[in-house]
C-alpha cells in the first residue's frame, strides 16, 4: 500500500512505499487475521527484489516502483504458519 502523503513518503518527487526488509518482520506489523481480512479484500504479500531503499528503522524500509526489479506473491502461510492456519479456518 502506498503510504501517507507527506514530505518523506513523497521524497524526490517519487511514491515511496514501505516495506520490511523479511517477510519475518511482517509479523510485527500484521497479525495472522488481519493478513486474512486483506486477503478478503483484495490485497496480496508480495517479496520484492530491488536494487535501492531507504532504511526508516529496524521495521521499515521504503522503497519506489522504479527500484523494483522483481516480484512474487507470498503465500501467508510460509510467514505465519499454524497462525495463520487456525486464524482462516475460524473465519470461515
Amino acid at each position: 500500500m502506498p503510504m501517507e502523503d507527506n514530505d518523506f513518503y513523497r521524497y524526490n518527487c517519487e511514491q515511496w512505499f514501505s516495506a520490511t526488509d523479511t517477510p519475518e518482520k511482517l509479523k510485527a506489523w500484521f497479525s495472522a487475521l488481519d493478513v486474512i481480512e486483506m486477503l478478503k479484500m483484495g490485497y496480496h504479500i508480495f517479496e520484492f527484489e530491488i536494487n535501492s531503499c531507504r532504511i526508516v528503522s529496524e521495521y521499515e524500509i521504503c522503497f519506489t516502483r522504479n527500484s523494483i526489479i522483481s516480484q512474487k506473491v507470498i503465500d501467508p502461510r510460509s510467514i505465519y504458519g499454524e497462525e495463520y492456519t487456525r486464524s482462516d479456518n475460524n473465519g470461515e
